[in-house]
């Protein structure tokens, strides 16, 4: 399964005027500034989203959407050319993530890990892992496979550990 990438523009656009954790004592730095400061110091994991620059992050957009296209092609030109895999395209999930969020009342910052303010938290992640599992049911349930067969005899030999089914 091949997945496109996100748009790192959510992550200015939920976080650029909040307090970082860094500012929280007295409230002075927001993640716009925290941006700037690694991406003076060269050492930001972002420079193309995580940026003040609004034309530096449309164009890492842009680049983000040509590399996806790629992605997707790759997978429909190689769809029936491998013998022992299929090749599949997705569209990033967390769109989905955030849409079902944003429904719930969530806002956007809650999803993102505050200290480096690039990366999902822990929520997020649950809840992408519940999206891409539905999806898989949904469209490509092949991916999933059959149940196994030998649970009962498993549950017989080691008992209820408490797993999944």
């Amino acid at each position: 399964m091949l997945v496109g990438l996100a748009d790192g523009r959510l992550l200015y656009e939920g976080l650029s005027n909040r307090t970082h954790p860094v500012g929280s004592l007295r409230n002075d730095v927001t993640y716009a500034e925290f941006y700037d400061y690694f991406n003076c110091l060269e050492i930001s994991p972002c420079t193309g989203w995580m940026n003040t620059n609004s034309t530096v992050r449309e164009m890492t957009t842009l680049r983000a959407e040509e590399l996806s296209a790629v992605l997707k092609d790759v997978a429909d030109e190689n769809k029936n050319t491998y013998k022992n895999f299929d090749l599949y395209y997705s569209d990033n999930p967390v769109y989905q993530v955030l849409d079902e969020w944003k429904k719930q009342g969530g806002e956007l910052w809650q999803l993102l890990e505050p200290v480096d303010g690039f990366h999902t938290n822990q929520q997020a992640n649950a809840l992408l892992a519940d999206v891409t599992w539905r999806n898989l049911e949904q469209q490509y349930p092949d991916f999933i496979g059959n149940v196994n067969p030998n649970n009962d005899k498993i549950t017989e030999m080691f008992g209820d550990q408490g797993g999944y089914l």
